[in-house]
């Protein structure tokens, strides 16, 4: 009976693992898709030319990195370079000005991904999901039972169906996140009305509390 209690338990670790973590293989397929997304953008002026060579340097230093010293990565970090290809995609072509804007933050978010420490993606696979912590407060008293709802910077947001939310309820709540930009913004647990929200970059050298100050009247 023990015996088999001990393999169940092992299988239901085993099936964990997978639901959050996979090959490498996918990770390099899809940044290479980025790569090959930024190459298609055909318009030309210095600071889409600038850009769009840095975000190619990060992402091969990537692609380096991850084929040589890593096996497997967490599947949020692959969904969110999916998204990520996604927003490149849609850059338009026909628009400099707007494509400039969406490269510079391009370059800003693969510089939170990879390129401060483009080392870090070699290390154990736990290490690339950022521990975020969100305060909420309301007349400098903590104001709990909130939801923490985030979605990425680029892409037009949808408050009935957000991106993500935090699995906890404030006030404090921490929750693991791939670095990036990110809107993150409160609701009434339950509800999707805005209270108070912000525009956050999670990064791997910071500290990542986010403080909000609840209005009187949010309910």
């Amino acid at each position: 009976m023990r015996h088999g209690l001990f393999l169940l338990l092992l299988l239901i670790g085993y099936v964990s693992h997978a639901q959050y973590y996979i090959d490498k293989l996918p990770v390099i397929r899809t940044l290479r898709n980025i790569r090959n997304a930024l190459v298609d953008i055909a318009i030309s002026s210095p600071e889409i030319s600038s850009a769009k060579a840095k975000s190619k340097d990060i992402i091969n230093n990537a692609i380096i990195n991850i084929d040589s010293r890593t096996d497997s990565f967490p599947a949020a970090y692959n969904q969110a370079l999916e998204r990520l290809l996604l927003f490149v995609k849609s850059i338009p072509r026909d628009d400099s000005v707007a494509a400039k804007n969406m490269l510079l933050l391009l370059l800003r978010d693969v510089q939170l991904k990879f390129g401060k420490k483009p080392q870090q993606l070699s290390s154990a696979a736990y290490s690339y999901l950022l521990d975020v912590t969100v305060v909420t407060l309301r007349n400098k008293s903590p104001a709990p039972d909130l939801r923490i709802r985030y979605a990425p910077l680029g892409y037009k947001i949808d408050y009935e169906h957000p991106e993500g939310s935090f699995q906890n309820l404030s006030t404090p709540v921490t929750q693991k996140m791939v670095p990036g930009y990110y809107v993150i913004w409160v609701t009434n647990d339950g509800e999707f009305r805005k209270l108070v929200g912000m525009t956050v970059e999670i990064d791997p050298e910071q500290k990542n509390q986010i403080n909000f100050n609840i209005p009187s009247d949010g309910r």
